[in-house]
């Protein structure tokens, strides 16, 4: 609801905050302790599958509320 009804510069401002949060986010969803590190190469396919959803997910709202992104993996 907030979204429909804010301005096309909020709208430009919460893009440029989600595009420098996007590399920290996927980091966060990659991150492993050390205690596991021997299961990380395992679980990479699973980790980018995960992180490429959440993507998809994102522009997918950005493109319901006219948003223009550009979200690299």
């Amino acid at each position: 609801m907030l979204l429909e009804r804010s301005t096309a510069k909020t709208k430009r401002q919460i893009a440029r905050v989600t595009k420098e949060m996007w590399p920290m986010f996927v980091q966060h969803l990659m991150w492993r302790p050390r205690e596991r590190a021997w299961a990380s190469t395992s679980l990479r396919a699973r980790d980018v599958e995960l992180v490429r959803g959440q993507r998809n997910e994102v522009l997918k709202m950005a493109a319901e509320y006219d948003m223009d992104m550009d979200l690299e993996l």
